[in-house]
């Protein structure tokens, strides 16, 4: 099994926490702890993708999108908007919902002390 947190650590050269830190006006620690507060719900989420196949092969064909590609290693291509409309369409399918986003946010918050915003 994979472990996602260590997938996401890891993107963007190893600095993926530091550059949402960085947007997110938030420090490095906060930005792991954001992180870590969601990776349940995403494992979850992702789990409940690859149960069903032909809900896993549209979420693999979306990450297969060039700006998802390039957003792995790329902190400008991960802060785009497009990728990150696009991206927030992936969250809600691999989540279930729209409201699951938001769901996830408040739990993120909670957990944290960082503003769901």
């Amino acid at each position: 099994m994979f472990n996602l947190y260590e997938i996401l650590r890891h993107a963007q050269g190893g600095h993926a926490l530091e550059n949402l830190a960085t947007q997110f006006g938030i420090t490095t620690e906060e930005a792991d702890t954001a992180v870590k507060a969601i990776v349940p719900t995403l494992s979850a989420g992702f789990l409940k993708q690859a149960s069903e196949p032909h809900a896993f092969c549209s979420f693999i064909g979306a990450l297969g999108e060039g700006q998802h590609l390039a957003a792995f290693t790329d902190p400008a291509a991960a802060q785009a908007t497009a990728t990150a409309q696009k991206g927030g369409d992936i969250f809600s399918q691999i989540l279930g919902s729209h409201n699951a986003r938001e769901e996830i946010a408040v739990r993120a918050s909670s957990a944290t002390g960082i503003s769901q915003d």
